[in-house]
């Protein structure tokens, strides 16, 4: 029997279409793959032996395209969940993590 998930999201989510990457500001881990966004966060997908990031930190996301790359600098986020999705024995132990992350309100100056 499969257990249901209980859904706490508070605004859909959406798949990114093409390779967006998230990279952590200041840099800390490999960058990130981004797989879903919404108006209050993102789901990731990195790889790293160990989940040691810190709570809370800013992204920098980069989408290129056939013509034009994008980018958005020094997005406040926070860590909602971080999971082990997928182990590659091959490749020296990493593993590949699922990370939601909140969106952060920006202070102003």
């Amino acid at each position: 029997m499969v257990t249901p998930v209980i859904e706490r999201r508070m605004a859909p989510r959406f798949s990114m279409q093409g390779t967006v990457i998230a990279i952590t500001d200041p840099p800390s881990t490999p960058p990130a793959t981004v797989k879903e966004v919404s108006l209050k966060g993102l789901v990731l997908h990195y790889r790293e032996k160990t989940n040691s990031l810190n709570p809370q930190w800013e992204l920098n996301i980069i989408w290129v395209d056939c013509v034009v790359s994008h980018h958005v600098d020094k997005i406040p986020v926070r860590i909602i969940s971080d999971t082990m999705i997928e182990n590659d024995e091959g490749d020296r132990g990493s593993f590949t993590h699922r990370q939601a992350v909140a969106l952060n309100r920006i202070q102003p100056h």
